[in-house]
């Protein structure tokens, strides 16, 4: 067995044992079975982890958790390592044969059966509605291709106590993958319904298959179900987001909803990831087309501004940022303010109940480089929303007029969507203190400042849910104006992180850089381990007793002051080192904590 094979094994007992502290049984079954498959040696560890999910008999809680949605990305990338490694895949066992009462052209029906009965003995209480459909339409399969016989022991049930430790912990594995390719043939043979129901069942019994959910978003699309497939394309997306194909489809259920930002934005990730893309790059052509012959008519598209400065197009400054809100270190407090915001911006129906109004505005103050912007990002993120971030020097303009013109398109771009965030960075340059601007003759200051004044009193008169988020490093330099009753509701202060807020952003930054990263010894394994284990149970634990070392790292840090964004350039500088000495021919082996340390020891911040 390779040594990489015996290092994802490793790591996949690591998210094992992460899986059932969060209470996923499922999931903890799927890393046992991968770790098997690595390193046929953990046998013996992989069966307990079965045993003890095999306790719980429940599935995780929908919607699914950030916590969940992080965890089983890295079981993802674990996935992909050991389908693509030839030592691992030589030494995976065969798949078994097909059943000899299979035919050429039709799926083999009664190993099927076999195997339902096995779900249903073994984890009884993880399966309902979507187990009796399957059963129910693998019965009409079986009236329609199978033979009387193929009924005979369908409703049978066993005990798991008549098989042997090693027969149950066997039957764990790859149950999946074989409803899965039931609903693969099923697919082929255009038979898009009965492929939806065991690809349910399959993504039920190991919600990480994310082929699982790409074909059965693909089926959706078949059947024009474009709401549902989107789910799947977006579910899929969060598994691995690095996948063009996930990034195509998607664009092209857009373009069948007649969303056509939407779809030119999915087309252009994917050409972002394979730039030799050439259905994507039809696609994204198509869909400008379609877009422009709605929206402009028999004018000329493209330019994003006239000829007098005019901002008319806000497209390229509007995103859909993936991050979350729990993907933010530390903030505890801001992430609960802006939690209220969230519950606006998705509609809640108790906010028609008591006739809540919208928030007009957020704005967060804090020193440079505490996360103001990655929280505007991650609140945008949430509530899956256009994300308006137009730099402020986009707005100025020296014609007179212009500026004002340009800041009214901006709020009349975003009022065209069903909820949007339009963010403010340095909104002081807009919103300061107008007695000054007289004094320092900047009559212009003040026509901007009182144009965002009225387009944030107009906002309960829009058909959209647009909320103001304004940033800044210097709160005294703000009007006053802007502070009273009705414009900025929330005004928030973003601190400086303490030490356990640190130690949270330090293991973020950690796995962002190994997410980057091909090499798969990117952390040393008791870094590796703290990125893999749940956040905050981690976190809890660590701070009574840390075998990493990174609480000591991070007092450190809060000595010296440091910030979010010190500490991602810290970790930008450690991968740097590592290339350079790569260039010349030297392994500096995986990210330790003492990287970490000195580099923390030497960092000397600049100071505005």
């Amino acid at each position: 067995m390779s040594s990489l094979g015996s290092m994802c094994a490793t790591r996949l007992l690591y998210l094992a044992d992460s899986f059932l502290t969060v209470e996923s049984p499922l999931d903890a079954i799927h890393c046992a079975e991968l770790a098997v498959r690595s390193d046929r040696t953990v046998w013996e560890k992989s069966g307990a982890v079965v045993k003890a999910a095999a306790e719980l008999k429940r599935l995780p809680s929908e919607p699914l958790s950030d916590e969940l949605v992080r965890l089983r990305w890295h079981v993802q990338r674990l996935e992909t390592v050991i389908s693509t490694d030839n030592s691992i895949r030589e030494s995976l066992p065969e798949p078994p044969s097909d059943s000899e009462h299979a035919s050429d052209h039709e799926p083999s029906l009664d190993s099927l059966a076999e195997e339902l009965r096995r779900v249903e003995r073994r984890l009884p209480d993880c399966f309902g509605e979507a187990f009796d459909r399957a059963r129910r339409t693998l019965r009409d399969l079986l009236d329609e291709f199978g033979s009387p016989e193929d009924h005979a022991s369908l409703d049978e049930s066993c005990n798991p106590s008549d098989n042997n430790g090693d027969d149950w912990i066997d039957e764990c594995f790859s149950l999946e993958h074989s409803l899965h390719n039931l609903g693969n043939r099923l697919y082929k043979m255009e038979r898009y319904d009965d492929a939806i129901v065991f690809y349910d069942v399959a993504l039920e019994i190991c919600p990480t298959i994310l082929e699982g959910y790409f074909n059965r978003g693909l089926a959706y699309t078949r059947l024009g179900r474009y709401v549902k497939a989107e789910a799947d394309l977006d579910q899929a997306i969060q598994l691995n987001e690095d996948i063009a194909d996930l990034w195509y489809v998607r664009g092209l259920i857009q373009k069948y909803k007649r969303d056509y930002e939407s779809a030119i934005a999915d087309f252009e990730r994917a050409l972002q990831i394979d730039p030799d893309f050439l259905r994507a790059e039809e696609q994204r052509k198509a869909a400008c087309q379609l877009r422009d012959g709605k929206e402009r008519g028999p004018h000329r598209p493209g330019a994003n501004e006239d000829y007098d400065g005019v901002v008319d197009d806000f497209t390229p400054y509007r995103v859909k940022p993936d991050c979350r809100l729990s993907q933010v270190g530390d903030h505890a407090a801001v992430k609960r303010e802006l939690q209220k915001i969230l519950t606006y911006l998705r509609g809640s129906e108790i906010l028609a109940e008591w006739g809540a109004e919208l928030p007009r505005g957020v704005l967060l103050y804090g020193q440079t480089g505490v996360g103001k912007t990655h929280l505007a990002r991650a609140l945008a993120g949430e509530a899956r929303c256009p994300f308006y971030a137009p730099p402020i020097s986009l707005i100025l303009d020296m014609y007179v007029g212009n500026s004002e013109k340009n800041l009214r398109n901006l709020f009349r771009a975003a009022a065209q969507h069903e909820h949007a965030i339009v963010f403010l960075d340095e909104i002081e340059v807009i919103a300061s203190q107008r007695k000054e601007s007289r004094q320092s003759h900047e009559p212009w200051q003040a026509r901007l400042a009182a144009c965002l004044l009225e387009e944030m009193d107009n906002l309960p008169d829009r058909n959209g849910r647009v909320v103001v988020i304004g940033a800044t490093n210097s709160l005294d330099a703000v009007d006053p104006c802007f502070l009273r009753p009705g414009r900025f509701t929330y005004v928030i202060e973003v601190k400086p992180p303490a030490t356990a807020g640190l130690v949270e952003i330090l293991l973020i930054c950690l796995e962002v850089a190994a997410r980057r990263a091909k090499r798969n010894d990117f952390l040393d394994a008791e870094l590796e381990k703290a990125v893999l284990a749940p956040r905050q149970q981690w976190l809890e634990q660590a701070l009574q007793h840390d075998a990493t070392g990174l609480v000591q790292v991070a007092r450190i840090a809060a000595r010296k002051e440091l910030v979010g964004d010190h500490l991602r350039e810290i970790v930008r500088r450690i991968v740097d080192e590592r290339v350079i000495a790569g260039i010349d021919g030297i392994d500096l082996g995986p990210v330790t904590t003492e990287d970490l340390q000195r580099h923390v020891e030497q960092y000397r911040p600049v100071r505005p």
